[in-house]
């Protein structure tokens, strides 16, 4: 059974881009990026990014703060059918499209 990887809140940032849910994370894109499809789960507490073969990344969404998902999240991802993910923190950082898993 594959484990996806977990990532402090630090290396996640969530964001709305013209109303589209996007995921930032500070990590190096894995090698099988293009490869296959991508889906996200997102929960009250936590968000599950998992791509092919063994790329996953298990992410908290609540912080000292509370939610760290910015207002209208829930309803981006379920209007948009999932979020956009990008790897990376360059302008340039490659992305894929995770689709929502309800």
């Amino acid at each position: 059974m594959r484990v996806p990887t977990f990532l402090p809140p630090e290396a996640a940032s969530f964001t709305l881009s013209s109303g589209s849910p996007v995921i930032t994370l500070a990590v190096q894109p894995p090698p099988d990026l293009a490869a296959g499809e991508w889906s996200l789960l997102s929960r009250l507490t936590l968000l599950v990014v998992d791509g092919p073969g063994e790329a996953g990344y298990l992410l908290p969404r609540l912080g000292p703060a509370g939610d760290v998902t910015p207002p209208g999240w829930d309803e981006a991802v379920e209007e948009a059918a999932g979020s956009h993910v990008v790897f990376g923190t360059a302008p340039n950082a490659p992305a894929v499209f995770a689709r929502a898993l309800t």
